[in-house]
C-alpha cells in the first residue's frame, strides 16, 4: 500500500524528531560526563583574556545594524512621508506580539478588557512592559517608541558580552564570528524590534557571565529578572546547579574557589522570578497557573514532545494547501523543521567544547521550546541562545565556507525581512 503524503510527511516528521531527541540527549549524557569524570575541572581553563577593545568594536556593529533595522522599520511605516514615528512603528508591527507588549505596559494586567483580549494578556511577562512604562513615564516619547529607543541598548551590551564570554574559551576570531553569524540569523531583525527578545538576551548573558567570573550574587539577580521576563528563564536555574555539583564534587578553576552554599542560593534566584510571575497570576486570577490555561484554551499551547511538533511542522511544510496559505508552510514550518535538528545537531557536535553550564541551558531550553504543541516563532526563539551562532562559529572555520555560511545567511535574511514588512506570517 502506497503511503499519502501526508503520511510520509509524518513519519519524516516523527524520524527527525526521534533523531534530534537522541542527538540532545547525547549531548546532555556526554556534559554529565565531562562533570563527573575524575580527570577534569568543571571550569576549562580559560585560554585567552578578554580583549575589550575587539568586543567594543563588535558592539559598535551591533549599533549600526541596529540603526539600520530601525531605519528599514521607519521607512516601511511611512515615516519618510511624514507619518509619526509611534504611529508608523504601530502599523509595522500590529501583527506580532509587540503590540500586545505595549498595551500591557500602558494599561496593564486586568481582566477588565481597557484594550481588546486584556484578560488574555496575563500569557506574557513583566519585565519589558514595565521598563517600556518607566520610559515613557520619564520621556514621554509614546509607548512604541519607548520600546524601539530601548533595542540598540540591549542589542549592543549583549553583543558585547558575547564576545568577552567567547573570548575567554575560544578567541577572538571566532567570538567575532559568532558575533556575524548571530547578526545574520534569519530575522534577527527581531532583536529590533518592540518584543522581549533583545532584553532576554541580554540578561542571559550576564548570567553566563557571572557564571564564569564567579559571582552567585549577581547571577541570583540577574537570573530573577530573566525569569520575569521570560518563561525559560527559570532554566538558568539548571546552569547554577552544574556549578554547584562541580562544586561540591571538588572541581574548581584554577583561579578561584566557588562557594557551594552561595551557588545553591544562586539557583533560586530564577525560581523567585517564576514564583513573582505566578504571584501575578494569583493575584488577578486567583489562579497561579491561569497563563497555561489560557494559552490552552486560547492559543492551544503547552508543553509537548519534540517528535510530535516535527511531526505537524512536517504536515504542514510538505502541503502547501493545508488551509494557511504556502507562505506559512515555507516560512513558518519548513523553516521551524530546519532549524530544530539542524541546531540541535550543532549542539551535539560542539558538546565537549561548550562550557557546562551553558550547554545544560541549552539542552534543556530546546527540549521545553521546541516541544511547544503550536510552534510558531522558532527562528526567533533561536536568537536567544547564543550558543546556537557559537556552535557555527566552531563548526565552520574555513575562510571560504564561513563567507559562503554568511552570504546565504544574509540572503536569507533579505529574503525573510521582506516577507515581515509585507506582514507575512512571521511572529
Amino acid at each position: 500500500m502506497i503511503l499519502s503524503g501526508v503520511n510520509m510527511s509524518s513519519m519524516i516528521g516523527l524520524l527527525l524528531g526521534y533523531l534530534t531527541v537522541v542527538l540532545l540527549l547525547a549531548a546532555a549524557v556526554s556534559g554529565l560526563h565531562r562533570l563527573f569524570r575524575p580527570a577534569s575541572s568543571y571550569f576549562e581553563d580559560r585560554k585567552y583574556k578578554p580583549d575589550l577593545r575587539s568586543a567594543g568594536l563588535m558592539a559598535s556593529l551591533a549599533l549600526i545594524f541596529s540603526i539600520i533595522c530601525i531605519l528599514i522599520f521607519a521607512w516601511s511605516g511611512g515615516v519618510f512621508k511624514g507619518v509619526p514615528f509611534e504611529e508608523a512603528m504601530s502599523r509595522v508591527f500590529i501583527r506580532i506580539d509587540a503590540r500586545n507588549l505595549m498595551h500591557i505596559a500602558q494599561y496593564g494586567y486586568g481582566t477588565a478588557n481597557v484594550f481588546e483580549d486584556q484578560d488574555k494578556m496575563i500569557v506574557y511577562f513583566p519585565l519589558f512592559p514595565l521598563l517600556v512604562n518607566l520610559i515613557q513615564n520619564i520621556g514621554h516619547f509614546g509607548y512604541y517608541t519607548s520600546a524601539i529607543f530601548l533595542q540598540p541598548i540591549f542589542l549592543c551590551v549583549s553583543v558585547f558580552l558575547l564576545h568577552i564570554l567567547i573570548q575567554m574559551h575560544f578567541g577572538r576570531k571566532t567570538a567575532s564570528f559568532t558575533v556575524l553569524f548571530l547578526l545574520l540569523l534569519p530575522e534577527s531583525w527581531f532583536l529590533c524590534t518592540p518584543m522581549t527578545d533583545g532584553l532576554y538576551l541580554m540578561l542571559l548573558l550576564f548570567c553566563f557571565l557571572f557564571i564564569e567570573t564567579d559571582h552567585p550574587f549577581y547571577f541570583a539577580v540577574f537570573g530573577f529578572l530573566t525569569a520575569l521576563t521570560r518563561s525559560s528563564g527559570v532554566i538558568l536555574t539548571a546552569s547554577a546547579v552544574t556549578v554547584l555539583i562541580a562544586s561540591l564534587i571538588g572541581k574548581q578553576s584554577a583561579d578561584k574557589h566557588h562557594n557551594p552554599l552561595a551557588w545553591g542560593f544562586a539557583a533560586i534566584g530564577p525560581l523567585l522570578g517564576l514564583a513573582c510571575y505566578l504571584g501575578l497570576n494569583q493575584y488577578y486570577y486567583s489562579d497561579p497557573f491561569a497563563f497555561s490555561s489560557v494559552m490552552k484554551s486560547h492559543w492551544s499551547q503547552g508543553l509537548g514532545l519534540i517528535p510530535t511538533t516535527m511531526k505537524y511542522l512536517a504536515e504542514y511544510a510538505f502541503n502547501l494547501n493545508n488551509g494557511n496559505g504556502w507562505q506559512f508552510s515555507i516560512y513558518v514550518s519548513l523553516l521551524s523543521f530546519i532549524y530544530i535538528p539542524v541546531k540541535s545537531f550543532l549542539v551535539y557536535k560542539q558538546k565537549n567544547r561548550i562550557p557546562l553550564s551553558w550547554l545544560a541551558y541549552t539542552i534543556i531550553c530546546i527540549f521545553v521550546t521546541d516541544g511547544a504543541t503550536w510552534l510558531l516563532s522558532e527562528a526567533r526563539y533561536t536568537l536567544t541562545l547564543p550558543i546556537i551562532p557559537l556552535c557555527l562559529a566552531l563548526s565552520i572555520t574555513k575562510k571560504r565556507s564561513v563567507l559562503l555560511t554568511l552570504l546565504l545567511l544574509f540572503l536569507l535574511w533579505i529574503i525573510l525581512l521582506k516577507v515581515f514588512l509585507n506582514f507575512g506570517p512571521m511572529w
